[in-house]
């Protein structure tokens, strides 16, 4: 019998009878069916298992990147936890330093040292004020101070009322220069508000030490970005924008998944940056705006799923061939001899033997060890043609044994039954996997072995990365820092090394099998037994997912500690188990009690220095009211002698006199004016000093005031020859401010730019500096050349009581006053002062002030008036009936004899009882009334008057001694109409008169 043509006994195709009708045409039909339905079950087997072999690799793809998302997410959100506790501690002291009158520096910069070094990872932890100027803290140059003002954060604590922690998106660090997180919590001073911002500082490069922990194998990446799709860091890096920090360049599926709303899921993407196709696990990092994708590459995964995906399709393929061919051949050989139909159909089941299983290598060895038969796939697996198969024996092919192994190991075929794996040797030399299962029979009188082959490759490839990924999250759990644990049922399972010198114990035989309990003391800090709160710890965990709790544990050697325990649900190796990261915080427990008493000695402090300033606050209220009372006294006592002065000399002036005593009368005039200049001046920079200075805001005539300054000053010019010319180059506008505070800045200007020049000009110049919808800047400029200012000096001209050399004094006279009231009415109004001078050539002295635009008094043209006032009332306001009430004899005398020149009626009293009963009998047109009078004064009396019939309409003007901003105003409140100061300027009374006179209108 020929090597073709081995019996297989029990296997021999029946056939029908000779001469039965129909026989032939019924067992093609069967035939060709058995061949179609065995090709639709084998495709259909062979489908399912390429899919199920698919979705078996994805299932541990993904499972792969979730466990490796979980991990570092739990590693992410106990680094902010930590960072978090740093800034309340920072918070807390600030809060309590806030009770002190000043910020002790030292002691909020040591807070700052110790929490950052709790917490390696942030590069450093500072603090600003309620401005945003950042004051303490590592790196901090109060020279040229960063600030955190236009920082997003910084206004959103600004408004809030709540302190809670805010993260910002990856910004460049203005002090570190380098990209960081900022960590920030507000603090707030004591009584409640807003008081400046705590920020922690986390290089971006710390986050990416952390994904940089995670094995992703050769295609995989892991990228965390804020919650506005911005880049924080991604592992590995990427070269140019795409690995920026803030680069918001997402594949659509993120950006879906991310509108979702959805915590954490799965998705797939081939839209990556670096074109690398990948299955990401999506995270949210709880109530952090942080998400993580944590990618795995599909070409790692799936390559060996598609070989074999590959070949399964071409045995299928190769079934299909030779299930059809066999058909065939069966078919032409069925009417042969009987023998050889026989023998066909002895062949044709040894090769259904063969095909059955033909997803694996089927191939029949005789006593020799020879290939006496061979499936396709078979041969595929070696590389070799069907025809060089059958030349082989084992030996040529096992890796694993030569011959004489083989000979000695498999020397009786027919009792042969194992299954063994080894390696087989390709045509090539190429060496593989396989599994060998071997069924010894008989063949007639032959012993064969029936092995059925399958290459393992794929398989010992998985099993080789599966135990490569256990081994990289086992060296991950192994290699950190924090106290890693895990518990099933209840019960430890692992922990590393970490957690073994925490707990004290030598090693992982100590805690196995034990619960937390175990390792803990019999009662929890809150009274509950240890037991009990582990079981309610536990549930809690598996509900929620996770849980962060303080345990109080103990050691072998009887020492306890406190440890802070992030528990999480997790899978693992398919099963569900806990997974722990624990922390001793007894240090930082006793850290917190030191704080706390460090906080009630502070306490302690602010209440001893709380009374002092209390104490100090009472003192500097009474002197400051002993000084108001003394200034607002000495003004009185000064104004009215200088009242008669100067007004006895314009009585003099008018009545005729001799040049010699005109001249005279100037001297005395000018004195009383210099005089008069001194006291106002030492009153305003009282006031201003004082925080009590109010500017007045009422519309503005530019160009009547520069008017009103030149007519004052120009008969000065005129004696010294000098020329004064006004340049303005103002735009009409109608404006509100405090036209008596400008004007006396522009006098003062103007008088010291005459005093300091003997010959030459004096310039007083007008610009628009800046305009706003709202306001004006205008610059007020005088230009003088007289005998200029050393560099030297020019620092100490705006001082109190300075001049650019106090030698000057002796000859030019002067306090040193009046530049500095300038620069504190300029500063009022919101501009600055300068000067530029050169000696021997001049200066030029400027400020510039901000006035609000008056948008309901529209510019018209200054009306220019011929007749003085004085005139006015001689003719078209005669005879008017006036009541002057004036105490003081020679001040009444002056200022009656001055309105009988103006040709009008009065009639005197000397206080306000007098001024009350005439008020009661006669009708007056107008009242002058002064303020500080026996009896009654003349607030008082005009109350009272105002209660008279017909008391409510007369015109009632203040006259007094009193000059400061709250004596007119207690004049109006008491229902005066205005204020008229001493010394008397006759033009100024006259003016004032005429206007009340002139009719309601004008009221």
């Amino acid at each position: 019998m020929s090597q073709q043509e081995i019996p297989i006994s029990g296997l021999q195709n029946s056939h029908v009878p000779p001469g039965f009708p129909g026989g032939k045409t019924r067992l093609s039909l069967l035939l060709v069916g058995a061949v179609l339905l065995t090709n639709l079950l084998v495709g259909s087997l062979g489908i399912y298992s390429i899919l199920q072999s698919r979705a078996h690799y994805q299932e541990r793809l993904e499972s792969n990147a979730q466990n490796i998302a979980q991990l570092l997410e739990q590693n992410i959100v106990a680094e902010v936890r930590v960072i978090d506790d740093a800034l309340m501690r920072v918070v807390d002291e600030l809060e309590e330093q806030s009770g002190l009158s000043t910020l002790d520096d030292a002691a909020i910069n040591h807070i700052l040292d110790i929490q950052l070094r709790q917490v390696p990872e942030v590069d450093a932890i500072r603090a600003s004020n309620a401005k945003g100027t950042v004051l303490w803290g590592k790196g901090v140059n109060r020279d040229a101070p960063a600030t955190y003002s236009d920082r997003a954060f910084f206004a959103e604590h600004r408004i809030s009322s709540k302190n809670r922690l805010i993260i910002s998106e990856p910004v460049f660090g203005r002090i570190s220069k380098i990209w960081v997180i900022a960590f920030t919590r507000a603090y707030r001073d004591k009584h409640g508000n807003f008081a400046g911002v705590v920020s922690a500082a986390m290089p971006v490069s710390s986050f990416t030490t952390i994904l940089s922990a995670a094995h992703l194998g050769h295609s995989g990446s892991a990228v965390l970005r804020y919650s506005d799709k911005g880049l924080i860091t991604r592992h590995p890096a990427l070269e140019g924008s795409a690995g920026q920090p803030g680069n918001k360049n997402v594949s659509p599926e993120f950006t879906t998944l991310l509108a979702s709303g959805s915590n954490s899921a799965l998705f797939h993407t081939a839209q990556t940056p670096d074109n690398i196709e990948r299955t990401y696990a999506f995270r949210r990092l709880g109530d952090l705006p942080f998400t993580l994708a944590v990618g795995i590459g599909h070409d790692e995964y799936l390559t060996d799923w598609q070989t074999e995906a590959a070949k399964t399709g071409a045995l299928i393929m190769a079934f299909l061939l030779m299930s059809v061919g066999a058909a065939w051949f069966v078919q032409r050989h069925r009417q042969q001899q009987s023998k050889t139909h026989e023998a066909l159909a002895e062949a044709a089941v040894r090769r259904k033997v063969l095909i059955d299983n033909s997803r694996d290598g089927i191939v029949i060895m005789d006593e020799t060890h020879r290939i006496i038969e061979s499936n396709k796939r078979f041969a595929e697996m070696l590389g070799y043609s069907p025809s060089e198969i059958l030349q082989l024996y084992t030996w040529d092919f096992e890796a694993n044994l030569n011959e004489a192994q083989v000979r000695a190991g498999f020397s009786n075929l027919p009792d042969v039954n194992m299954t063994i794996e080894t390696r087989h040797r390709r045509k090539d030399g190429t060496l593989f996997d396989i599994e060998v299962s071997l069924s010894g029979t008989s063949f007639g009188e032959r012993g064969v072995v029936i092995c059925v082959c399958r290459d393992i490759s794929a398989r010992k490839a998985a099993e080789k990365a599966l135990a490569e990924s256990e081994e990289r999250f086992r060296k991950l759990f192994e290699d950190s820092a924090e106290a890693t644990l895990l518990m099933e049922d209840g019960r430890f399972i692992d922990c590393n090394q970490a957690a073994l010198n925490m707990l004290g114990l030598p090693s992982l035989d100590q805690i196995k099998g034990k619960t937390c309990a175990d390792l803990a003391t019999e009662f929890q800090p809150d009274g509950m037994r240890s037991t009990l709160k582990e079981a309610e710890i536990i549930t809690r965990t598996f509900e929620q997912h996770s849980a962060l709790v303080e345990w109080q544990m103990g050691r072998p050697d009887g020492s306890e500690f406190i440890a802070e325990v992030i528990l999480t649900a997790i899978q693992h190796e398919g099963r569900k188990v806990l997974h722990l990261v624990a922390r001793d915080v007894t240090e930082k427990k006793r850290l917190s009690e030191e704080l706390e008493q460090h906080r009630q000695g502070l306490e302690k402090i602010v209440e001893q220095r709380t009374r002092q300033l209390t104490e100090a606050k009472a003192a500097a209220e009474a002197a400051n009211l002993a000084k108001s009372a003394f200034l607002a006294n000495m003004s009185h006592e000064i104004r009215t002698p200088l009242n008669a002065i100067s007004g006895m000399a314009h009585i003099l002036r008018r009545s005729g006199i001799t040049p010699q005593q005109s001249e005279r009368l100037d001297k005395i005039d000018t004195a009383s004016r210099h005089l008069l200049e001194i006291i106002n001046a030492v009153l305003d920079l009282s006031k201003i000093e004082a925080g009590k200075f109010v500017l007045d805001a009422v519309p503005i005539r530019i160009d009547g005031m520069i008017a009103n300054v030149v007519s004052m000053l120009a008969e000065r010019a005129r004696a010294k020859h000098l020329s004064l010319s006004v340049d303005n180059q103002l735009p009409p506008l109608s404006l509100c401010g405090d036209v008596t505070r400008l004007q006396q800045a522009l006098i003062n200007y103007v008088t010291n730019g005459i005093k300091f020049t003997e010959a030459g000009s004096v310039t007083l110049r007008l610009r628009l500096e800046e305009e706003t919808p709202d306001s004006v800047l205008i610059r007020f400029e005088v230009q003088d050349s007289g005998i200029g200012i050393d560099p030297e000096a020019m620092s100490r001209l705006f001082s109190t009581f300075e001049q650019a050399d106090n030698s000057m004094t002796r000859k030019y006279g002067g306090t040193g006053l009046g530049l500095a009231i300038t620069k504190k009415f300029a500063e009022l109004m919101g501009g600055g002062v300068g000067v530029e001078s050169a000696p021997g050539v001049g200066s030029t002295f400027w400020f510039n002030a901000r006035l609000r635009k008056d948008q309901s008094a529209p510019m018209t043209p200054l009306a220019a008036s011929t007749e003085s006032a004085e005139y006015r009332l001689q003719t078209a306001y005669r005879n008017r009936r006036i009541l002057l009430v004036e105490d003081e004899f020679v001040n009444r005398e002056i200022t009656l004899e001055l309105l009988q020149d103006a040709r009008q009626q009065v009639d005197t009293a000397n206080d306000g009882i007098e001024a009350l009963e005439l008020a009661s009998r006669n009708r007056y047109d107008l009242i002058l009334m002064d303020m500080q009078m026996p009896r009654m004064d003349g607030l008082e009396a005009t109350r009272q008057i105002r209660k008279l019939p017909g008391g409510s309409t007369v015109p009632i003007l203040a006259m007094t001694a009193n000059a400061f901003a709250e004596d007119k105003a207690r004049c109006f409140e008491a229902g005066m109409n205005d204020f008229i100061t001493k010394p008397v300027n006759p033009d100024f009374l006259f003016s004032t008169v005429l206007k009340w006179l002139s009719g309601p209108a004008q009221q």
